[in-house]
């Protein structure tokens, strides 16, 4: 029986957009929009597969405001062993510490990309507590990283229309990195990234070079950019 999530969303055309994105990432349960988490009873006592995931979207607002803290405290009296994701435009470190002290398991500003999004998920579903390290970097760790960028970075414009022109900015940091043979835990250092974060950029240039691994990935760098 395939697993169910949950999304709460007031706003019908936001609500319906996240539902489509959800089911496109397949992230491994079939999604479920309600518009506030009073709505959920029925879904507990219907005979339906288990829920497994709650994602509530709040737009600006935080926990403190009136609506965000009602669904809180439904959601944790009716089915306090499921984990909840906040979706919110707010990035900043006093709303994500404020959503994980009332027991928030993810925090997920609209600013992150897809596919950070979907990793997200699987670290909360797994029985982790996933929330953005950027807001909570020094400016010294942010200085620091800077400084530990390549002086000379490496053009990528021969292949603007091959496989290195379907990365991202960030996923090119990232390859460059990887083709000096740096490991996660260093590329999160230098580029001021979680290491989880490396892990999903890892896979997604593996998936767009075509390379099962990391080896394959530094001779497709070198065959691709000559001064490699």
């Amino acid at each position: 029986m395939t697993a169910r999530f949950v999304l709460i969303d007031r706003q019908p055309l936001r609500c319906a957009c996240l539902v489509t994105s959800l089911e496109r990432w397949d992230v491994g349960g079939r999604t479920v929009p309600l518009s506030s988490a009073a709505e959920i009873a029925p879904l507990l006592t219907d005979g339906g597969a288990p829920i497994e995931l709650v994602i509530l979207s709040i737009g600006g607002m935080t926990v403190d405001d009136a609506p965000v803290a009602d669904d809180l405290r439904r959601l944790r009296t009716e089915m306090p062993q499921v984990p909840v994701v906040l979706l919110a435009e707010r990035g900043d470190r006093e709303s994500i510490l404020a959503a994980l002290r009332v027991g928030v398991r993810g925090y997920l500003p609209t600013s992150v990309a897809p596919e950070v999004v979907r990793h997200a998920l699987g670290v909360v579903l797994a029985g982790s507590i996933y929330a953005p390290v950027e807001p909570f970097l020094t400016n010294e760790h942010r200085a620091a990283a800077r400084l530990a960028e390549p002086s000379e970075p490496v053009s990528y414009e021969n292949g603007s229309c091959g496989p290195l022109g379907n990365l991202t900015p960030r996923q090119r940091q990232v390859l460059e990195l990887l083709g000096q043979g740096r490991p996660n835990k260093v590329i999160a250092q230098r580029l001021a990234m979680c290491e989880s974060t490396v892990k999903v950029h890892v896979r997604q240039i593996m998936r767009k070079l075509g390379a099962r691994n990391r080896t394959e990935v530094a001779l497709k760098l070198r065959e691709l950019v000559p001064q490699h």
